[in-house]
């Protein structure tokens, strides 16, 4: 059986499966994925609006064991609550 992601690939009919990479703005950290997302979204919460500095941010999920990440990762902050 597939896996959700995989499911709906197959469903809207092409594979969501490449590369995914980008990094902070300085260059120092840069990450990057081979998988298709868990899930697509485009969040309008007042956190996501500060963050990005725009009405609403577009984000993918992966599962963590598929991301690989590069350079000096010292703290990672999430949205409080």
């Amino acid at each position: 059986m597939p896996d959700a992601a995989t499911a709906v690939s197959q469903v809207r009919g092409f594979d969501m499966a490449q590369r995914y990479e980008g990094g902070c703005m300085c260059g120092a950290v840069r990450y990057a994925v081979d998988a298709a997302p868990l899930n697509e979204r485009v969040c309008h919460c007042r956190s996501c609006q500060k963050a990005v500095g725009a009405a609403f941010n577009a984000r993918l999920m992966f599962r963590i064991e598929q991301v690989t990440m590069s350079g000096p990762v010292k703290t990672a902050f999430s949205s409080p609550g």
